[in-house]
């Protein structure tokens, strides 16, 4: 019984990320706030939007590949913007700041584990539903 419950609270502190930090250019430490579920939203209507200016279109156009999308978006400015915009909510500093203050290698470094995180909780809550229907229909 107890390892089960380890086995939970091991799952759980691989959802909730450690605390992260961002080296800027000076080489000085900025701790990375907590994302509240308020900003998580704000979050991830910035990700919409980004995959909007990219050139997503919903199920009733043609869509193009995940890849295409971002790569579009990343080569506009309304893209950018978006990224930068999503990246100052995350670090909880202003986009004027971090232009000034961070390159693109320590941005990445932080978004990416932001979102690799969500797509891991995101697919384990897919699972699981999906394993309590099936236990349902037996």
């Amino acid at each position: 019984m107890t390892e089960n419950i380890d086995n939970q609270i091991k799952q759980i502190d691989e959802i909730i990320p450690p605390d992260r930090v961002l080296k800027t250019l000076n080489g000085e430490n900025v701790k990375v706030p907590l994302i509240t579920l308020g900003k998580e939203l704000k979050i991830l209507r910035k990700f919409f939007e980004i995959l909007k200016s990219g050139g997503y279109k919903d199920a009733t156009g043609e869509n193009q590949s995940i890849d295409t999308i971002l790569l579009n978006a990343l080569c506009n400015n309304d893209g950018n913007k978006l990224i930068l915009d999503m990246f100052a909510l995350i670090v909880g500093k202003p986009p004027d700041w971090l232009i000034e203050n961070v390159d693109i290698t320590s941005m990445a470094e932080c978004l990416l584990p932001f979102f690799v995180t969500r797509v891991k909780a995101l697919t384990k809550v897919m699972a699981s539903i999906t394993d309590m229907g099936m236990d349902t229909l037996n």
